[in-house]
């Protein structure tokens, strides 16, 4: 018997036939977006499978390690995800620099810094009003509570920024081929 290589442990049947990439995107298609993290060599598409996971912190770290519009934008979806809204908002501006006309970073930029609190040595401007609403805790009496009008939409924007690969690459090649045409 011959000694196996030292690469047996890594390597796989299917490596036989499909490229690392290529078992990504059939795990990706089945919805196992963890295991197709692990399998994609492509950095852009293992940093939006770990985004579609829930991991937006790997998601974020591997789109840092990427210098594109598209790449800057979804670093900026996984940071407005974690929470981190002013580096959210750095991550769109670096989007606009690449691509000024891309409505999708605008509307992002503008939600998220609706987000960033000010500063405190500022003088802080009056905000939206929030509204009043009763709360019924278990049949006892109710209690006066606030519903902040910014938190709600902004949770609202959150649950809606889910972008598939499949709508990124459409929007992609769409903005390619119309800066493409004379």
């Amino acid at each position: 018997m011959c000694a196996a290589p030292a690469q047996a442990a890594d390597w796989r049947f299917a490596d036989l036939w499909l490229t690392r990439d290529q078992q990504g995107r059939l795990a990706y298609q089945h919805g196992d977006y963890a295991r197709a993290a692990t399998l994609f060599a492509d950095p852009m598409w293992r940093g939006v499978a770990l985004y579609r996971a829930g991991e937006y912190a790997g998601a974020a770290k591997v789109f840092a390690l990427l210098d594109s519009a598209d790449a800057h934008y979804d670093r900026g979806n996984a940071l407005a995800r974690l929470g981190k809204v002013a580096d959210a908002a750095a991550s769109y501006r670096a989007a606009l620099e690449r691509r000024p006309d891309w409505p999708e970073a605008k509307a992002n930029l503008a939600l998220v810094e609706k987000l960033i609190p000010p500063d405190e040595d500022q003088p802080q401007e009056p905000t939206q009003a929030a509204d009043q609403m009763q709360f019924d805790e278990q049949g006892k009496k109710g209690k006066a509570g606030e519903v902040d009008a910014a938190q709600a939409s902004a949770e609202m924007w959150m649950r809606g920024i889910q972008t598939t690969p499949a709508q990124l690459l459409t929007r992609k090649f769409a903005l390619e081929t119309a800066r493409a045409k004379p």
